[in-house]
């Protein structure tokens, strides 16, 4: 019974103290996008304010706002391209089930961007393969017959099978073991 009354009292000053952390982070996070939208506004380069958007999209992802935080890659993507910059939008699509963009993303990396080829190869492959799985799941394939069947169609298989009747296989001989000559 003590034991019991121990383990309570662990799991319930477990959980206050790491829910105070997940309340203060999302607060933290919040300030974060608060300074990134301020350096924005006074960022000098092209380069820089990509950085910075790809920086707000991913404290947007931290919170679970997939919107704002599509929106500000594709900010960044618009402000200034650059390959890191496109496959970590690929990745961020992924991670998010859009797969099939995700698969475009890398494509256009692989294309663009010849030394992030291998990187992007990766995630091609595993998007295509959620992409496929999620379409067949989707659309399972079907065979769908709308001809009438003709009875009196003669196949390969009917004259394969016609043949050997006619000519059957002749019958394997067995050999004694007796009879084998060793050499």
């Amino acid at each position: 019974m003590c034991y019991f009354r121990v383990l309570t009292c662990f799991v319930i000053s477990c959980l206050i103290f790491f829910s105070s952390p997940v309340y203060s982070s999302q607060e933290e996070i919040q300030s974060i996008i608060h300074t990134l939208d301020q350096q924005i506004d006074t960022a000098a380069s092209t380069s820089e304010k990509a950085k910075l958007y790809c920086f707000l999209a991913r404290n947007y992802s931290k919170i679970d706002n997939v919107e704002q935080a599509r929106a500000n890659y594709i900010l960044a993507l618009n402000t200034h391209k650059s390959g890191w910059l496109l496959n970590e939008y690929g990745y961020f699509l992924y991670r998010n089930g859009m797969y099939e963009l995700a698969w475009r993303a890398s494509q256009k990396v692989i294309e663009d961007y010849p030394y992030l080829k291998n990187e992007a190869k990766v995630l091609q492959d595993k998007a295509f393969a959620k992409f496929e799985k999620e379409y067949y799941e989707k659309n399972p394939p079907t065979i769908i017959m709308d001809t009438v069947v003709d009875k009196n169609r003669v196949t390969r298989h009917d004259l394969v099978r016609n043949y050997r009747k006619r000519n059957p296989l002749p019958k394997l001989i067995t050999v004694p073991r007796t009879q084998v000559r060793k050499s």
